[in-house]
């Protein structure tokens, strides 16, 4: 996609292009403007590995408190076979870890955040995360069905009295609902075609 925006910058508008892991393709594509498209694939990749490694530490951080333990945690994330395998190719999955963990980051620092403004800026930040994962691989709507689950399970009825959890609810569904309807009527693109 990268050499296509390259040769004909009109298709970054394309169902193609938004449709299918944007925050992926569109730092790829600004790499190939310095990098030989294949390059650019692969330092976007190290960059989100990168970020995943860093985000594995404060969130290993805010659960535990203890800095040596989040450490080991994080070079024990960093060093995992698995992890660079999936790295050396050019391939959504490192982005949607990396989105995965920023958000369960953002949403450990709402849970444990008592002051209510603060509380409502990490619910905001938690439900634009889940966005950014799904505009990382559209995997990342199940997301938005685990902060969901998690919220009914921990808030029960008083969910619809939680503003902040209501708000980590609303961004991500009026997203999905009007996103939905943008590429609808835009490209006649299905952003849920795998799920539908």
């Amino acid at each position: 996609d990268a050499y296509k925006v390259l040769k004909e910058p009109s298709s970054l508008f394309s169902s193609a292009f938004l449709g299918e892991a944007p925050l992926f393709k569109l730092p790829i594509t600004f790499f190939s403007i310095f990098l030989e498209p294949f390059i650019a694939g692969r330092v976007v990749a190290l960059l989100y590995t990168l970020a995943a490694v860093i985000l594995f530490y404060y969130l290993s951080f805010e659960l535990s408190k203890d800095k040596l333990l989040a450490l080991i945690a994080a070079f024990l994330f960093a060093i995992n076979p698995i992890a660079w395998q999936v790295d050396i190719r050019i391939l959504t999955d490192i982005p949607i870890t990396t989105m995965f963990l920023l958000s369960m980051f953002l949403l450990v620092k709402h849970e444990k955040t008592t002051e209510e403004k603060k509380k409502l800026f990490w619910a905001t930040a938690t439900g634009l995360s889940i966005i950014a994962a799904m505009l990382t691989k559209q995997q990342g709507l199940l997301l938005f069905f685990i902060a969901l689950f998690y919220l009914l399970v921990t808030r029960k009825q008083a969910i619809l009295k939680d503003k902040s959890s209501l708000v980590i609810l609303a961004i991500p569904f009026a997203f999905l609902v009007l996103g939905g309807i943008l590429l609808k009527v835009m490209f006649d693109y299905n952003f849920l075609g795998i799920f539908i």
